[in-house]
């Protein structure tokens, strides 16, 4: 069971880039300076994935279907980016009122993401589930549903929009996931050099926004957000590593895969919630945990025949 090492190793890397995205909400006092982190990890991706190609001889193109596979995937990605980072921001933009999220409960709502990924992964790889991961399923979707503090569907619909926005995400994760299985044979330094390219290209989007003055740069927040995206650009080099060994070393479905590394980092972005950032560790937090962990459970009980 080589990719659960793998799986495993994501998910650390991915409650890095949690705890990052949150610095980051808090740090920024605009959502246009969230193109500038995208884009300087996008740079850190192409910069570090095209030396280590030229230090190994490799080429930069492969074939057609690994690039197309790596730029729809850092396409994505990059969308990804400012919804992750609006999640935690508190403020005014766009006539819309922000309030920073919780991390844990985030966490919980990514795992949603195991749904559309069980579908991408019937119709797209004909893995299709059994009764017993059916049901485990539905006990994950149970576990969030505690997490959010079990609101009815009329109160659902007045939740903060950060709530919505982790849906969002939960979404496109499981949009990149397939993408991933899909393109799964592709070198990972090569799939951050193409995958990081979409950032890099939007980084002049911040021009639109941010004017070029001395005070609008060199300032206590961009400086903070600079040293944020270089430290995450590099985690995200290895998150992505991770997220393509795993599905080359055996792993069969995308929703087995997604609950061990959503699972642990459901686990550990609780954690961080509680001790970092002084968030409420609720009885329904520990309930959802609690839900979650008997599906990751049920989920895996046929990967562990295969080995």
């Amino acid at each position: 069971m080589k990719w659960l090492k793998w799986a495993l190793g994501e998910a650390s890397t991915r409650s890095l880039a949690h705890l990052l995205a949150k610095l980051v909400g808090v740090s920024a006092i605009s959502l246009a300076q969230t193109f500038w982190v995208g884009g300087v990890i996008g740079a850190i991706q192409v910069a570090v994935g095209a030396i280590w190609l030229r230090c190994r001889r490799e080429r930069f193109f492969s074939n057609w279907r690994e690039t197309k596979g790596a730029l729809l995937f850092g396409l994505v990605a990059f969308a990804l980016g400012p919804i992750s980072f609006a999640t935690f921001f508190s403020g005014t933009a766009l006539g819309i009122h922000f309030q920073t999220g919780d991390l844990g409960v985030r966490s919980v709502i990514v795992v949603l993401s195991i749904i559309p990924g069980a579908f991408i992964d019937w119709i797209f790889f004909g893995n299709r589930l059994n009764r017993r991961q059916w049901l485990g399923v539905a006990i994950g979707l149970l576990g969030a549903w505690a997490v959010v503090g079990r609101p009815s569907f009329a109160v659902a619909a007045t939740l903060p929009i950060w709530v919505w926005l982790s849906g969002a995400t939960a979404l496109l994760v499981a949009v990149n996931q397939g993408i991933t299985q899909w393109n799964k044979k592709i070198n990972p330094l090569r799939k951050n050099f193409w995958g990081g390219l979409p950032a890099l290209a939007g980084l002049p989007l911040i021009f639109l926004f941010v004017p070029l003055t001395r005070e609008a740069w060199i300032n206590h927040s961009m400086i903070t957000l600079t040293w944020l995206a270089l430290i995450d650009g590099l985690n995200v080099i290895l998150m992505w590593a991770f997220n393509v060994w795993s599905y080359k070393d055996g792993v069969s479905s995308i929703a087995i895969k997604k609950l061990v590394a959503l699972g642990g980092n459901l686990v550990i972005n609780l954690l961080m919630g509680v001790v970092l950032f002084s968030e409420a560790l609720t009885g329904d937090k520990i309930v959802g945990v609690a839900l979650f962990l008997l599906a990751f459970w049920l989920m895996r009980k046929r990967e562990e025949v295969g080995g």
